[in-house]
C-alpha cells in the first residue's frame, strides 16, 4: 500500500495504494500489490498530482537541517536511495543521524529501506522513531501501519490505522490499508466493504474508484467467500514508481498513490 513507502508503502490488495507506500523500488511483486500511501489529492495523496517533491531537508516535518555539510550529506545519501544502493544510502542516512538526530528525514529513508530489503520489523524502529520527532504524526503511523501489515500484525496494523484517522481524519488512504488488512489478514469480507464503501463515499472522484467498486460489487456476492490462502502481505511492484518517491515531501506532492485498483479484480 508507498509512495509513504511505506508511505514505500498501500500495500495489497487493490493494490496501488492507495501503502506508504510507497515506494521504493522494491523487488517486483506481484500486480495488485501497490503501497497505500497517504495520498491523492488530498491533504495526503497521490493520485499522481504533478510536480516533483520538495527535499525533505527543507520541506520534512520536524527540525530543518540548515548546517551546509549536512544538507550534502542528505543529498548524497538521496542520490543512492533512488539508485538503490540501499548499503550506501543507509550508511550514509546514518551519518546524517548522528550529525542531525532530531530531523525525522533520515529516520523515513532507512526505513525506507528497510521495507525495501524486506526488513519490515527494523522499517517499523525507525518510522517509530521518525514519529516522535515528527510534527504530521498521521503520516509516521500510516508508515508504521504499512511496516506491521507486512509483517502481518493485523492488530497492530489496525492499532497504528486507528492513531493515523485521529491524528488526521482526511488521510483517507488510511481506510484503504484497512481494508487490505481486513482482506489479508483477518480474511472479513463485511468489514472490507464497509472500509473501502467509506474510502469511495469520501473520494468519490478517484480515478481508480470503478475498479474499487466492482471489487466491492464481488466481495457483496453471497456465493464469494475470501480464500484462505489469499496471498501474504507484500511491498507494491517497484514498476509503479513512476518518480522518485521522497519520504518527508507533502503528500500532495508525491505521484502514485492512487488504489490500484485494476489488478484487484484478477485477484478477487
Amino acid at each position: 500500500m508507498s509512495r509513504y513507502c511505506s508511505l514505500a508503502l498501500a500495500i495489497s490488495l487493490i493494490p496501488a495504494a492507495i501503502l506508504s507506500q510507497p515506494a521504493v523500488d522494491p523487488a517486483p511483486a506481484s500486480s495488485m500489490d501497490q503501497t497505500v500511501t497517504p495520498g491523492a489529492g488530498e491533504s495526503g495523496g497521490e493520485s499522481t498530482p504533478g510536480g516533483g517533491a520538495p527535499s525533505p531537508a527543507t520541506s520534512s516535518p520536524g527540525r530543518p537541517i540548515e548546517d551546509a555539510e549536512s544538507l550534502a550529506l542528505l543529498a548524497r545519501a538521496e542520490e543512492h536511495f533512488f539508485k538503490q544502493r540501499y548499503n550506501i544510502a543507509m550508511r550514509l542516512f546514518r551519518m546524517l543521524m548522528a550529525r542531525e538526530p532530531e530531523n525525522p528525514a533520515a529516520y523515513r529513508f532507512a526505513g525506507d529501506i528497510q521495507l525495501a530489503l524486506g526488513k519490515a520489523a527494523e522499517a517499523e524502529q525507525y518510522f517509530q522513531l521518525a514519529r516522535e520527532l515528527s510534527d504530521r504524526p498521521a503520516e509516521e503511523w500510516f508508515r508504521i501501519a504499512q511496516s506491521r501489515y507486512l509483517q502481518a500484525d493485523g492488530p497492530g496494523a489496525m492499532a497504528a490505522l486507528q492513531e493515523t484517522r485521529q491524528a488526521d481524519p482526511q488521510l483517507m488512504q488510511a481506510l484503504f490499508l484497512e481494508g487490505i488488512v481486513q482482506f489479508r489478514i483477518f480474511r472479513n469480507k463485511r468489514a472490507v466493504i464497509a472500509a473501502w464503501e467509506e474510502y469511495r463515499r469520501l473520494r468519490p472522484d478517484d480515478p481508480q474508484g470503478p475498479a474499487i467498486d466492482a471489487a466491492i460489487a464481488i466481495l457483496k456476492r453471497a456465493d464469494y467467500e475470501i480464500p484462505e490462502e489469499n496471498g501474504t502481505p507484500r511491498l507494491p511492484d517497484g514498476s509503479q514508481t513512476r518518480r522518485p518517491y521522497q519520504p518527508a515531501s507533502p503528500p500532495a506532492a508525491r505521484p502514485d498513490d492512487t488504489p490500484g485498483g485494476a489488478e484487484l479484480l484478477d485477484e478477487l
